[in-house]
């Protein structure tokens, strides 16, 4: 129908010309910016999760960073570490040489000298290690309890008899106002429990409305000939088996040491014994002998790690702190002047090289871990990106052909809405 009043053809030309423009303009965006989605009208889920998704990115790239910070902390600490080591190895070898009387007096004064040289350079090393202001070996860590038994035990053990070591255990008492308490003690064995180390088995009495818990750790040697390594190995075996965070470990001097894995500090423990094997005594039975415990400590905390962005405790790794000052390793003030305090002297020394050593095992565990914890997190990372690049970005070939579609598209509807306005014009041949 012709008509004057309205003509569609040229509103639907119109139209499509204003689509065409919106398409050409949305393409040139995309393929300007490298984005597919330049606004939430874009894509309104796919903007959400972009949005989600720059965030984890963004996290994990933190992430590995803390974690590469981490190891180069380790590696700071380890070094003084090493250096403290060293030292204590030269006074042990001082105190081992003034032990021997082949030295003058002279000889060991000028030992005295250079020990007491060493025992400040460990002050110093203390001081002065460091990360980005940060202490690193001159902090007393929170430490957990300890047993240690005073018999060597490096050449191993002979049972016999099917003997039979019973470890009973019993929990410090929590009062009613949640303070630990300890109980009047008659008789102790070496105790681990509920993941903490205690040493109470009976008892004169316990707070009003404590319970005390009790669980048994029964090790069974067998009747054989047993190695030092052997019966560690057992004996972490059945403190594994009965759910106890402890570990046992041969010292430098061949003795057995059991620790609490957990942080139970300001709880106080009396003497830990093993007095049970099959119903006697183990000094007489295993050669064991009888054990002092440790308590836990309060003191500046772990340094920690944050290796996630998920918030909670898995994405912390925790570095334990150490005073390897000469008062944190116990040698302030020994000197080689004595020769009656030399043994006990070499026993400290002997403590402190155990206290590095295990440090510097749970150094290197500890930065092998933060290795693989930052290519893990890398991995993940890269993941991340590749899936938000499959959202976000924009598809170059799909995109120049959408656009060189709007163009075509364009340019048909301008020429339509041309013909379509001179549809009107035939009006006035009919009126001629």
């Amino acid at each position: 129908m012709l008509s004057i009043n309205y003509n569609s053809a040229s509103r639907n030309a119109v139209n499509q010309v204003g689509n065409a423009q919106t398409g050409i303009a949305k393409a040139m965006n995309a393929l300007s910016t490298g984005n597919r989605i330049n606004s939430a009208a874009d894509d309104v889920a796919g903007s959400a999760m972009a949005s989600r998704m720059q965030v984890q990115s963004n996290s994990l790239d933190t992430a590995v960073t803390n974690a590469n910070m981490g190891v180069n902390l380790i590696q700071t600490m380890d070094g003084a570490m090493k250096e403290t080591e060293e030292l204590l190895q030269r006074m042990t070898k001082l105190t081992e040489m003034s032990k021997n009387d082949a030295y003058s007096t002279q000889d060991r004064d000028m030992m005295d000298q250079e020990f007491g040289a060493l025992s400040n350079e460990l002050d110093r090393n203390a001081q002065s290690a460091n990360y980005n202001g940060i202490s690193l070996i001159n902090n007393a860590g929170n430490t957990a309890g300890s047993s240690l038994f005073d018999k060597d035990i490096s050449k191993g053990i002979t049972f016999a008899d099917k003997d039979v070591a019973e470890v009973v255990a019993k929990d410090a008492v929590i009062d009613a106002s949640g303070k630990i308490t300890t109980p009047a003690v008659k008789h102790q064995d070496a105790i681990f429990a509920n993941n903490k180390l205690t040493f109470t088995v009976s008892t004169t009495g316990t707070a009003t409305g404590a319970t005390a818990v009790t669980k048994d750790i029964t090790v069974d040697f067998g009747t054989q000939a047993l190695s030092a390594n052997d019966i560690v190995g057992e004996i972490n075996k059945s403190l594994k088996a009965a759910g106890a965070n402890a570990n046992a470990t041969i010292n430098s001097e061949g003795h057995l040491k059991i620790d609490s894995n957990d942080r139970v500090d300001g709880v106080n423990f009396g003497a830990s014994e093993i007095t049970k094997i099959a119903g006697s005594a183990v000094t007489a039975k295993t050669g064991l002998g009888a054990g002092t415990a440790t308590n836990g400590k309060t003191g500046f905390g772990d340094i920690v790690i944050n290796v996630g962005s998920s918030g909670n405790a898995y994405d912390n790794i925790f570095l334990k702190t150490v005073d390897l000052s000469s008062e944190g390793l116990g040698l302030k003030g020994a000197s080689l002047t004595n020769s009656t305090d030399l043994d006990e002297t070499l026993s400290t020394l002997k403590k402190a090289l155990d206290t590095v050593t295990e440090q510097r095992s749970h150094l290197g565990a500890s930065q092998k871990r933060l290795t693989f914890a930052s290519d893990n997190l890398q991995n993940v990372k890269n993941n991340t990106d590749a899936s938000l690049s499959s959202i976000e970005d924009t598809d170059y070939a799909a995109t120049t052909m959408q656009l060189a579609k709007e163009k075509v598209l364009n340019s048909a509807s301008q020429a339509m809405l041309g013909q379509s306005n001179q549809m009107q014009s035939e009006v006035t041949q009919l009126l001629k």
